[in-house]
């Protein structure tokens, strides 16, 4: 897996954990200002990212890993 962190502002988003337990993959983040949306891809292609879930003021998220390896950005408002 690998995560990005997407910010515009002065308080750039740092993810600070990333773990893989029990078949889910989870990872944290601090900076930044919410809402924050979660991306997924399986490819690096600009057109392949697709929100994942909707948006929300946490600074973690968690999805299953049984779909083979994935990318993750997080985008802050």
């Amino acid at each position: 897996f690998e995560v990005f962190a997407k910010n515009g502002g002065p308080d750039p988003l740092q993810i600070t954990g990333a773990k893989m337990v029990d078949g889910r993959f989870s990872f944290t983040w601090t900076g930044g200002q919410g809402p924050f949306q979660v991306y997924r891809s399986t490819s690096l292609a600009p057109d392949s990212w697709a929100p994942v879930g909707s948006p929300a003021e946490e600074r973690s998220f968690s999805d299953t890993a049984n779909n083979g390896p994935a990318f993750y950005f997080v985008k802050g408002q």
